[in-house]
């Protein structure tokens, strides 16, 4: 008995320019994160992000002028698909709809592992950093309060509607 070929599926067509330059950018980004996670702030130079990302200087710097508009496009990144990411773990722990004591250890639970994964340590890397360097701060400031919003709603979705809507819930 002989095996059939397996069908591929017809080759796509040519990616369109948005595309390109999205991919790009997700390339820069998590180079950016990458040596923030292992390297620290003093080693997410944009040269190390350009050599770990395998592209041109030109390219880097089309995307992101500035290493500030690079750190502080990474730390958007990192909180965007961690924020996400935690959002999924949260409605699959509070699935069942614990209350009381419970709900307060899952919440916990999560959040003690968030503080621990890369993505986590890159952000603090960041915020640290910007303490004393006036342009990445500057950069940050804006993007701290879409972030501050964006963890208060992951927030009330692991405490729930009681707590989230108690009056001495700070918002």
């Amino acid at each position: 008995m002989t095996a059939e070929p397996l069908q591929q599926d017809a080759a796509p067509g040519p990616r369109s320019r948005s595309e390109r330059t999205a991919d790009s950018r997700l390339l820069i980004l998590d180079a950016a994160v990458a040596c923030l996670v292992e390297d620290g702030y003093v080693g997410a130079s944009t040269l190390a992000v350009q050599a770990r990302a395998g592209i041109s200087r030109g390219r880097l710097l089309h995307h992101f002028p500035s290493r500030a508009e690079l750190l502080v496009a990474a730390a958007e990144h990192v909180a965007t698909t961690q924020l996400e990411e935690v959002r999924r773990r949260a409605a699959a722990l509070m699935d069942d709809e614990p209350t009381g004591r419970e709900r307060v250890d899952r919440a916990i639970d999560l959040m003690w592992t968030t503080f621990q994964e890369p993505p986590f340590w890159a952000a603090m890397e960041l915020w640290t950093a910007a303490r004393t360097d006036p342009a990445l701060r500057g950069a940050l400031r804006g993007e701290e309060r879409r972030l501050r919003a964006a963890i208060a709603a992951v927030a009330d979705g692991i405490w729930g509607p009681e707590i989230a809507r108690a009056p001495s819930t700070p918002t």
